[in-house]
């Protein structure tokens, strides 16, 4: 019986289970695993941010995501094609620099996860099931104008209440939190 040749031992990755990208494809992701839920986001920055009514978001596992950008392939977006913008000192965004398209949201409470704005995503690439809307947050600032349709879901002023003990969590020991910054250089903060 021959050795094995620990050099040209391959382990197996696991399958892509869906991508998506930004409109310019300077950015594309890839997620070996579905998002662990979705939320409807109605807050006034994620309006402004994106131009629509609201934002959806897809909880995705930061260990399950790749990105590429312009050709290289690395486990965190690739800080020179990345416009990063903070609107408090909860979360970082994130858009692609040069066709403006939204692409994530991280909160520093739950470095582990991070929100994929499910608009950049190429539905014919999943695999298996997509995960349904599991909320719509912060309907207290929706559109006057924006009747959220009958469709079952609960409801939340501000974020679900399983999150929003997290954050408060966070945000009472966060000088002791480091703060998981992707690009320092790029980064403004707006009030």
């Amino acid at each position: 019986m021959a050795a094995q040749n620990p050099i040209n031992h391959r382990t197996s990755q696991p399958p892509i289970s869906l991508t998506g990208g930004c409109a310019c494809s300077t950015f594309t992701w890839s997620s070996t695993a579905l998002p662990s839920s979705v939320v409807y986001c109605h807050c006034v920055t994620c309006r402004k941010f994106s131009g629509a009514a609201f934002l959806p978001f897809g909880d995705f596992a930061l260990d399950a995501l790749s990105w590429r950008t312009n050709g290289v392939t690395s486990s965190m977006p690739h800080t020179d094609s990345l416009k990063t913008l903070s609107f408090d000192d909860t979360a970082q965004r994130g858009s692609c620099k040069y066709c403006g398209t939204p692409l994530f949201m991280r909160y520093w409470c739950q470095p582990e996860t991070i929100g994929i704005c499910m608009g950049t995503m190429d539905v014919e690439s999943v695999r298996g099931g997509i995960v349904k809307p599991s909320a719509h947050i912060f309907t207290s600032q929706k559109l006057p104008w924006y009747d959220v349709e009958n469709d079952g879901l609960p409801r939340h002023e501000r974020h679900s209440p399983g999150f929003q003990e997290d954050l408060d969590r966070w945000s009472s020991t966060r000088e002791a939190s480091p703060r998981l910054d992707w690009s320092v250089e790029t980064e403004e903060t707006l009030e």
